[in-house]
């Protein structure tokens, strides 16, 4: 039996590439066994709506991209910052973006629930310096 850090992540990301990218480091790796990819903000929002609605579990992480068409990773987390707060307790959002613009740094750490910045494009490396640490605290 294969063992992974998580259950369940959602990718939001525009680009159809980094989500099959990210998907598949994050599943090769262990580090996430089931991946969800969605590519607008709308998605993500409707699949999470889905999944509390069917009471099956809700996405473990989730890796939000910030520059989007229509709306952006910051419209995401306005919505979703207006969910009950036991799913702002399940899922940790991490920020998963190449920008380098300090006011987008600035603008996430308003944001409570977003546990932190992952710059583009998710590597092993990252990967197991955010969550091997973090596991085993959560343990």
């Amino acid at each position: 039996m294969e063992n992974f850090i998580f259950n369940s992540a959602l990718i939001i990301d525009d680009s159809t590439i980094d989500n099959l990218i990210h998907k598949k480091i994050l599943v090769n790796y262990h580090f996430v066994k089931n991946v969800h990819c969605v590519v607008a903000v709308k998605d993500g929002l409707d699949y999470i709506q889905k999944q509390l609605e069917k009471k099956l579990d809700l996405p473990e992480l989730i890796f939000l991209d910030i520059r989007m068409p229509e709306m952006n990773g910051f419209d995401f987390l306005k919505m979703f910052e207006q969910l009950d707060p036991s799913i702002l307790e399940k899922c940790k959002i991490y920020m998963l973006s190449s920008s380098l613009d300090p006011v987008d740094h600035e603008r996430i750490s308003n944001y409570k629930f977003v546990k932190k910045f992952l710059g583009k494009p998710l590597t092993r490396q990252i990967l197991e310096e955010e969550f091997s640490a973090q596991h085993e605290v959560d343990q």
